[in-house]
């Protein structure tokens, strides 16, 4: 499975966490974003997903025109501080699950796969 993904901001502000990026799926459409956060176990769905991205079109792949994320999330108290991980819905129902979002985050900014 082909997956690409980046999380250009990840900061916390109280409860809440700002959370932009870009993820890109070759086979298949990336339906749904979420947050995995742990313990307790607490996924938290990313609802803008599918933003424009013209820049990853051109960096990335051509199919990749609304593939951006970008969103206030919830962080569950007893994660505060905590790494957490994406789910990434493909759009045949399969589920793939990232590395560690914080590492990713640290790696820079900029739509290279």
């Amino acid at each position: 499975m082909s997956l690409s993904w980046k999380i250009d901001e990840c900061s916390t502000h109280g409860g809440r966490m700002h959370l932009s990026g870009w993820c890109f799926a070759a086979r298949l459409p990336i339906v749904k974003v979420e947050a995995v956060f742990w313990p307790p176990l607490t996924i938290v769905p990313v609802a803008r997903f599918g933003l424009p991205s013209p820049d990853l079109v051109a960096a990335v792949d051509p199919r990749a025109g609304r593939s951006r994320f970008d969103d206030w999330i919830e962080v569950p108290p007893a994660a505060a501080g905590r790494d957490f991980r994406l789910h990434f819905t493909l759009g045949d129902g399969c589920v793939v699950l990232s590395g560690p979002a914080l590492e990713n985050a640290r790696l820079g900014r900029g739509p290279a796969p």
